[in-house]
């Protein structure tokens, strides 16, 4: 009898092995945090009962005399909270491991593949919900929609390989010039759109000079970046419209055509420049 009711035990100390192998996939899985910290002496625990559990079959072994009930009853305890003990890790390491495939699939759900930004699609949806948040708090709000100057004779002349490679070294030069609190996307194929929460429109056009003074002053692509290629070095200009938010305005799609508006005249007008949607209006009068 005492040896059936041992191997019980026997067999809730490797269930916690399995709980100890869990807690360690459980924590690859995991950010370098507290909550990582906290499975690591989860799994500390679980190993002081696996070995308390070797101790009690190691005592009962050496015990002489009858059984009380508590002896009969302390095996199945130990064996079916050993089962509690692995099923919790089980559930929880499948836990995290589905939410970390959904953030995954959301994540690229909204960003673009090649940039690393987001899409067009989601920044859409930001673009109307900063647009509500700063109409009820009364604050500003202001985007810019850039565009590379004759981009396609960078994609007939290098390859588009060449054409990737400065899309993706653009990005970088932007990002240095933002804050966090800024969004930027790709809109289209050498479009880019970036959302400025609490900038006022002349502010917007001062971020977007520095941008434009930036890209032009320097190589987007240097000779000796993709040797195996053969590029040569790569300099490129942009045009940037401007648009900050109106009283009337009634979406974020009414600033983001004012923004297109401003972009198309800094084309039409020689590129290699930024133009604000207050700029087209005085022009008019």
């Amino acid at each position: 009898m005492m040896t059936a009711l041992n191997i019980l035990v026997l067999i809730g100390a490797a269930m916690h092995l399995a709980s100890i192998y869990l807690v360690s996939k459980l924590v690859r899985e995991l950010p370098q945090d507290n909550l990582r910290q906290g499975w690591k002496i989860l799994g500390i625990f679980i190993f002081f009962f696996f070995v308390s559990y070797l101790v009690y079959v190691f005592l009962q072994q050496s015990r002489t005399g009858e059984l009380s009930g508590v002896d009969l009853i302390a095996p199945f305890i130990l064996f079916f909270g050993a089962i509690f003990v692995l099923l919790v890790n089980l559930l929880s390491l499948k836990t995290t491991l589905e939410l970390k495939r959904i953030c995954t699939l959301e994540q690229e759900n909204i960003t673009d593949p090649l940039l690393g930004i987001y899409n067009r699609r989601y920044l859409e949806e930001m673009l109307e919900l900063e647009f509500r948040l700063s109409r009820r708090d009364g604050l500003p709000l202001s985007i810019l929609l850039l565009d590379i100057d004759h981009f396609k004779e960078v994609n007939d002349k290098h390859g588009h390989l060449a054409g990737d490679r400065t899309l993706l070294n653009l990005v970088q030069e932007i990002k240095g010039n933002l804050r966090e609190t800024d969004q930027l996307a790709r809109y289209g194929g050498e479009e880019i759109l970036i959302m400025l929460p609490h900038t006022p429109e002349d502010g917007a056009k001062l971020v977007a000079e520095k941008i434009r003074r930036g890209i032009a002053g320097g190589i987007m692509v240097a000779a000796g970046e993709r040797e195996d290629e053969g590029w040569p070095d790569i300099s490129i200009t942009v045009s940037i419209g401007v648009a900050g938010l109106r009283d009337e305005f009634s979406s974020g799609k009414e600033l983001f055509a004012k923004a297109d508006q401003a972009l198309y005249r800094a084309k039409k007008t020689g590129r290699n420049r930024c133009v604000a949607a207050s700029e087209l209006e005085q022009k008019k009068k």
